[in-house]
């Protein structure tokens, strides 16, 4: 049967990666368990170098694939900002003049790359100003833009094979990745 000489490698991997205390005399005879093939190999694995940096480069491996299909996702930024002045003038004999200005600003960029190395993008900007003086009527001012822009690429970077390229060989990479990890395992598990 092929599997106990499996066992019996993976038991004598175990015995031999656990260490002896040398100073409580006890003999690798009277430490040696009897455990099922399916518990030595998990304990095998559990306590391999090698696996568990292969395991830590899969985690490096996925993401990278994640970066590359976040290549046609939209990229969204939001920015907003207020501001305040105000001053007040006081001369002798006359009325004080003061003046308080408020303003707020908010800006929407999105930007989105499609399949055929097309780029599509948003910008919208608002502005909202509030002039108060004692001498005049307050005034408001309000000011919304927005511009809506595509460009294609005609010839250099053009085409859906050109830019999904990257995207197949990421995905390419990962499968490879995969095999390799679990290469990685089955080495172990068969030394």
């Amino acid at each position: 049967m092929p599997f106990k000489p499996i066992c019996a490698a993976v038991l004598a991997l175990c015995i031999w990666a656990s260490p002896l205390k040398a100073e409580t005399g006890i003999s690798p005879e009277r430490e040696m368990l009897e455990i099922n093939l399916e518990d030595a190999i998990n304990l095998a694995l559990r306590t391999n170098r090698t696996v568990k940096s292969s395991s830590l480069e899969r985690v490096v491996q996925k993401f990278d694939l994640e970066v590359a299909q976040d290549k046609f996702n939209p990229d969204v930024n939001l920015r907003s900002g207020m501001g305040y002045a105000g001053s007040e003038t006081d001369t002798d004999g006359q009325e004080t003049a003061s003046s308080s200005d408020l303003s707020l600003s908010s800006a929407l960029t999105a930007k989105k790359i499609v399949q055929t190395g097309g780029e599509l993008s948003f910008v919208w900007n608002r502005n909202d100003d509030w002039l108060e003086t004692n001498s005049s009527a307050d005034e408001q001012n309000d000011k919304s833009t927005w511009l809506i822009e595509f460009s294609q690429p005609l010839l250099k970077g053009a085409g859906i094979s050109v830019n999904t390229a990257s995207v197949t060989l990421a995905e390419f990479n990962e499968q490879s990745n995969l095999l390799g990890h679990r290469d990685v395992i089955i080495s172990t598990v068969n030394a």
